[in-house]
């Protein structure tokens, strides 16, 4: 009996060891490198920073995206610059600075149901200046499927300011 008991305790621990680290792997933040390769002035002061992508199978497209940039600035997208979104992805952010955009692999959405999963992401935000309010920031990174969580009402849960 005490034979058999030990390599029990054995497979337990092991079994243990190997659930705990597939947990810090689902839920390590990774960080997602991104370049600031276009800025301008927002129409109207921005009350709350924010953030959004903009993807070929996105909730934001390109098309989609030009259409506000438009309104925005009433100039086409194209002529101001380039968005390759098969190849990248772009993260546009409202009234402050992208420091960091982090995901974790554990939040996703339609990994196992969706023709297109993307991950929940957060974003750390910056206003060094009053100026950083009133602008617009576009960061292109290589193609990732991220988005904010578009069934929060709290911008808590995909901005942290610093």
């Amino acid at each position: 009996m005490r034979a058999l008991k030990r390599p029990v305790v054995l497979f337990a621990a092991l079994l243990l060891i190997a659930l705990l680290a597939l947990a810090a792997w689902a839920y390590w933040e990774h960080t997602v490198p991104a370049e600031l390769v276009y800025e301008y002035r927002a129409p109207e002061p921005i009350d709350a920073p924010g953030w959004l992508t903009v993807y070929d199978t996105g909730f934001w497209t390109k098309d989609i995206f030009a259409e506000r940039f438009l309104r925005e600035t009433g100039q086409a997208l194209d002529r101001c610059m380039t968005m390759d979104t098969e190849n990248y992805t772009y993260i546009v952010c409202y009234g402050a600075k992208l420091e960091r955009l982090v995901y974790c692999e554990g939040i996703v959405s339609g990994r196992f149901t969706g023709v297109y999963p993307w991950y929940y992401g957060f974003a750390y935000l910056r206003q060094d200046s009053p100026e950083d309010s009133a602008m617009v920031r576009i960061y292109r990174a290589d193609k990732i499927r991220i988005e904010n969580d578009p069934h929060s009402n709290d911008p808590a849960c995909a901005v942290a300011t610093a």
